[in-house]
C-alpha cells in the first residue's frame, strides 16, 4: 500500500520540492542568500526523512494473498474494464463491467479446494509433512530452513488458511507411519501409509509384511539409490509406491 501513502503526502510536494531546488541553485551565485539556501536544505532533509519513514513501514505491505490464476485473470478483466467505463461511460459498460466484477468476487470463494488432512511435502535432503487443524497448519520437520518456511507458506497461501504452527518431526500420524534412518517400525500399530525418510537401512518386504500398507512414499531425504530399489520392490508386491522426487508432493484425505 505504499503507492497510496505516496501519492496523497510525497508527490503533492514533489513539485514545489524541485523548483526550490532549482531555485537553490541560482542562489547560491549570491553569497547574501546562504541563509536561504541552509533552510532549503532543513526542507530537502525532512522530505528525505519522511521517504525514509514511510519506506520502512512494514504495516504497508500486504503479503501472503490467496490468488488462483483464474482470479488474476478475471481480476484483470475487471481492470481493463473498468479503464474502458471511466473513458466513455454508459449503461452497457457498467452492465458488462458489473457481471465481471460479480464473478471475479464469486470466484474468490466459490471452487476453492480444500485442504487436504495430510501433505507429504518435497524438500531436498529434508522432510515436511502437514496437517490441517480447524485453519491451522502443523508443519513437522526435522529442519526448519527457509524453503520449508516457503513451502509451508504456499501451502497456508494457497488453501486460504490462517496460521503455521513449526513442530518437530515423529515417527507416526494420523494413519502415517514415518521410519528414519534408525528403520524403527516394529511395535507400532499398522497403517495405511508408510512414509520413509533419511534412506533407512530396512528390508522393505519386511516391513510391507509386517504393516500391510497400502502405500508407500519416499521424500526428498533418502538416496536415489534406495528409491529405485524400494519401487522395484513395490512393483513386485503390488504396492502404490510414490517418491517426491518424481511425482511431487502427496496428499492423503
Amino acid at each position: 500500500m505504499l503507492f497510496w501513502v505516496s501519492n496523497l503526502v510525497l508527490v503533492p510536494f514533489l513539485g514545489a520540492i524541485l523548483l526550490a531546488g532549482i531555485g537553490c541553485v541560482f542562489f547560491s551565485f549570491f553569497p547574501s542568500t546562504y541563509g536561504v539556501i541552509h533552510v532549503m536544505d532543513n526542507i530537502f532533509q525532512g522530505y528525505e526523512w519522511i521517504v525514509k519513514w514511510i519506506a520502512q513501514r512494514e504495516t504497508f505491505f500486504i503479503e501472503q494473498i490467496p490468488f488462483r490464476a483464474s482470479d488474476a485473470v478475471l481480476l484483470g478483466v475487471v481492470v481493463i474494464l473498468l479503464f474502458y467505463f471511466l473513458q466513455r461511460p454508459n449503461k452497457k459498460k457498467a452492465v458488462v463491467l458489473s457481471i465481471v466484477s460479480v464473478m471475479f468476487h464469486g470466484q474468490l470463494y466459490l471452487d476453492w479446494n480444500p485442504a487436504p488432512k495430510v501433505w507429504i511435502t518435497h524438500a531436498y535432503k529434508n522432510s515436511l509433512l502437514l496437517t490441517v487443524h480447524k485453519n491451522t497448519i502443523r508443519a513437522f520437520t526435522p529442519h526448519k530452513t527457509q524453503r520449508i518456511v516457503q513451502i509451508a507458506q504456499q501451502f497456508k497461501r494457497y488453501h486460504r488458511l490462517d496460521s503455521i504452527i513449526y513442530k518437530p518431526l515423529k515417527n507416526a500420524y494420523q494413519n502415517v507411519l514415518v521410519v528414519d534412518s534408525l528403520g524403527i517400525y516394529r511395535g507400532i500399530k499398522p497403517t495405511e501409509t508408510v512414509l520413509l525418510r533419511q534412506s533407512p537401512k530396512i528390508h522393505l518386504e519386511a516391513l510391507i509384511e509386517y504393516h500391510e500398507p497400502k502405500r508407500i512414499i519416499a521424500d526428498g531425504s533418502n538416496y536415489p539409490t534406495f528409491i529405485r530399489r524400494w519401487e522395484q520392490t513395490c512393483m513386485e508386491k503390488n504396492i502404490h509406491f510414490h517418491a517426491t522426487t518424481k511425482g511431487g508432493a502427496y496428499p492423503l484425505n
